[in-house]
């Protein structure tokens, strides 16, 4: 669930809630036309005095923390309105994928108990332990990272592949994503695994993937190029 560790401060961002994608990108500020889950639609002008600030793009949301003048720090207001946004983007049936961006420093978001499992206990500690910056291209080498673009186009970028993202099978993606995800953090055994995969994946066969091959069989998606 990606909302159930919201609790006092609400400093979870980064789970998922039934497979659907929220994908974080660097810290910048958002001033522009936006959608908010507090008024219910768009809003025209700035986000000046908005703690979280969201845009609706299709399929796509982006939610963004506003508060520069604290590098972005998130304490309870800031958590509140995340959690608007973030239980909007759940409850839309419309919206596949949501862009958090702006991301402060968090007090506890289980970035101890994540990180070795992504990096390595000996890099993860390495960062831990002494708390100092890392740069994009280590970031990248490291696996913190899986995209390095120029300066001002994170957002953009991040944009561009959540609007990707949201034009695939989207029961099939999840159910993928799924699967990965609780083979890497549930699964007790490699065989208990690939039992979660057989039993998730044939649910969509019938809905998604018979269809899907069809297109391909006729050429769609062949070489990487979707239409």
């Amino acid at each position: 669930m990606m909302l159930k560790h919201f609790r006092a401060l609400g400093q979870v961002f980064a789970a998922t809630h039934q497979g659907r994608i929220l994908s974080q990108c660097g810290s910048m500020t958002l001033k522009t036309k936006h959608y908010s889950a507090s008024t219910g639609g768009e809003d025209a002008g700035t986000a000046a005095g908005q703690t979280v600030v969201s845009e609706r793009r299709g399929s796509v949301v982006t939610v963004a923390i506003n508060r520069p003048e604290v590098r972005n720090a998130v304490n309870q207001e800031t958590a509140g309105r995340l959690l608007e946004e973030l239980q909007a983007f759940d409850n839309d049936p419309d919206l596949n994928v949501a862009v958090l961006h702006g991301k402060g420093v968090p007090l506890i978001d289980g970035g101890t108990v994540r990180l070795p499992r992504l990096i390595g206990l000996s890099r993860a500690l390495d960062l831990i332990v002494t708390g100092r910056p890392i740069g994009a291209q280590e970031a990248l080498a490291y696996g913190l990272a899986n995209r390095v673009v120029p300066d001002g186009q994170a957002l953009q970028a991040a944009v561009q592949l959540a609007e990707q993202i949201s034009s695939f099978p989207q029961q099939c993606l999840r159910t993928d994503r799924s699967s990965a995800v609780y083979s890497c953090y549930d699964a007790q055994s490699f065989t208990q695994a690939m039992q979660y995969e057989f039993d998730h994946g044939v649910q969509v066969i019938q809905a998604e993937a018979i269809p899907g091959a069809i297109q391909f069989s006729s050429g769609a998606g062949r070489g990487g190029k979707f239409p």
